[in-house]
């Protein structure tokens, strides 16, 4: 099938985008990351970079059929700056997708030959931190291309609470009932979910003031304590706010706030951007108890049936997550110097993947059998030995910007509680 295809340019092709770019995703987005909110906060964040919104409309109609946020940089290749393509990426969270209402890869010849004729000079175009179970991945030249780095893990409760209760281990279960009988001999403890935009605001410096209560606070990494951070998620809260999708959760003690989430809501998915907790009440867990009840409440009172924490943080793992991969792969320009760029990029990860794996293999091997007279490594020489070398990734490939999400078949799934 045929598209029209046009290029909306920096923040004035956005800002003209935007109204029917935001009904198209209410209609038809399943992830936060389909909303020309998230795009709007980084671009106010990062300022007026090279960036480009690709939108795909049938030409009968001139409705939408998808959006591409694209962005040009320079990158290191082989040793080499070349300028290329990227998706329009956020550091924020470290995962990436596309709004669509079909695969990409039926449509890629005629992207690709727009994209060179409308975009200066790029060599190639790199799509970094898909989801496994979205749409840009569906633009890749196969599935054995893309590379996965990564995970986004999330909680699944679609059988029920009960179910959900059966997958945690006794001990987790009997440690999250044990703190919260802890926290409610403290006082009166109360889960508040606030999503009216009348709310929202309050609500937001509630769960400002937990999360800069802690270690973040005091590191001056909170959201308080950075202005430019601080500005990027007042867009997010007013944007999705509107949308009615934000979704600020705050488990209370006698009224005040002892720790705190912020999400955004899309479908049957919750997406935990951000939590903070009050680091004098650690020892009870306030966090983890938060997350306790908002599993038992989601199920009881909302439609959501899964709670992602989007990224792959260790904290999580007692709970048991599943997770989605997130990974990179390269497409061409239908060049020849491009596609031999692209096959020598290949080549290069694939090498350093292949040492790393040797090295590994040869490190276990070590460990299983010392020589003689030489005793085992410690697990400390274990680790240091298997670390990556810092730079060791910009002999293949870096980036001035940092790199590499629903699939037609599949919808997207599932930060630290305490």
């Amino acid at each position: 099938m045929s598209v029209t295809l046009s290029l909306h340019r920096g923040r004035s092709g956005f800002q003209s985008l935007q109204s029917e770019w935001e009904s198209f995703a209410c209609r038809y987005g399943t992830h936060f990351l389909h909303f020309p909110a998230w795009y709007g906060a980084e671009l106010d964040h990062n300022g007026d970079v090279e960036v480009y919104f690709l939108t795909l409309r049938e030409p009968s109609s001139s409705e939408l059929l998808a959006v591409l946020p694209l962005q040009r940089c320079r990158c290191r290749v082989m040793g080499l700056e070349v300028p290329i393509l990227q998706m329009y990426y956020s550091s924020e969270m470290g995962v990436n997708d596309v709004l669509s209402r079909e695969p990409l890869h039926g449509h890629w010849q005629s992207i690709r030959r727009f994209l060179s004729r409308e975009i200066p000079l790029f060599l190639f175009m790199r799509w970094q931190c898909v989801l496994e179970n979205g749409w840009a991945i569906t633009a890749a030249p196969s599935l054995a291309d893309v590379r996965y780095t990564h995970h986004s893990k999330y909680l699944g409760f679609a059988e029920g609470y009960d179910k959900f209760m059966e997958t945690l281990t006794p001990k987790l279960r009997n440690d999250l009932h044990k703190k919260t009988r802890k926290l409610e001999q403290l006082g009166e403890l109360r889960l508040e979910v606030r999503s009216n935009p009348g709310e929202l605001p309050h609500a937001f410096e509630q769960f400002l003031d937990v999360e800069d209560s802690g270690w973040k606070g005091k590191s001056g990494t909170s959201i308080r304590k950075e202005p430019k951070k601080e500005k990027y998620y007042r867009h997010l809260l007013e944007h999705y706010g509107r949308l009615g999708l934000c979704r600020i959760n705050l488990l209370s003690l006698d009224g005040a706030p002892i720790a705190a989430q912020f999400g955004i809501e899309v479908g049957e998915r919750l997406y935990l951007l951000k939590i903070g907790f009050q680091e004098q009440l650690a020892s009870h867990s306030p966090g983890g108890v938060l997350l306790f009840k908002m599993v038992e409440h989601l199920c009881q009172h909302s439609p959501v049936r899964a709670i992602n924490f989007i990224t792959e943080a260790a904290w999580c793992d007692r709970w048991h997550p599943s997770a989605i991969r997130a990974g990179v792969f390269y497409t061409d320009c239908d060049t020849y110097s491009s596609r031999m760029a692209v096959r020598l990029l290949q080549w290069g990860l694939r090498w350093r993947e292949q040492r790393r794996a040797s090295a590994a293999a040869k490190l276990r091997e070590g460990l299983r059998a010392p020589r003689a007279g030489q005793s085992a490594p410690s697990r400390t020489a274990a680790w240091a030995e298997s670390r990556p070398v810092p730079g060791e990734d910009a002999g293949v490939l870096s980036a001035a910007v940092p790199p590499s999400t629903p699939n037609p078949t599949r919808r997207p799934q599932g930060r630290p509680p305490s």
